[in-house]
C-alpha cells in the first residue's frame, strides 16, 4: 500500500473513530490527537475495508 493510500485510510479511519466518540457523547477537545491516532490505527487494523475505500478515493483523485 503507497503513502496516499495509508494517509486517506488513516483519515477515514479517524472520521470514524470521531464519529463514535461524539455519538457517545464525548467531546473531541478531550482527546490527545495521538490517542485518537491510535485509536484509528486499531480501526484499520480491524477493517481492512476501508484500505479499499481509500484505495478508490486516491485513484478517482489521480483520474480527475
Amino acid at each position: 500500500m503507497n503513502t496516499q493510500i495509508k494517509t486517506e485510510a488513516l483519515r477515514i479511519a479517524k472520521e470514524q473513530v470521531k464519529a463514535c466518540l461524539r455519538s457517545r457523547g464525548y467531546k473531541i477537545s478531550s482527546f490527545a490527537a495521538k490517542a485518537i491516532t491510535d485509536m484509528a490505527k486499531k480501526v484499520l487494523a480491524e477493517q481492512p475495508s476501508i484500505a479499499k475505500k481509500a484505495a478508490k478515493i486516491v485513484a478517482m483523485r489521480h483520474f480527475i
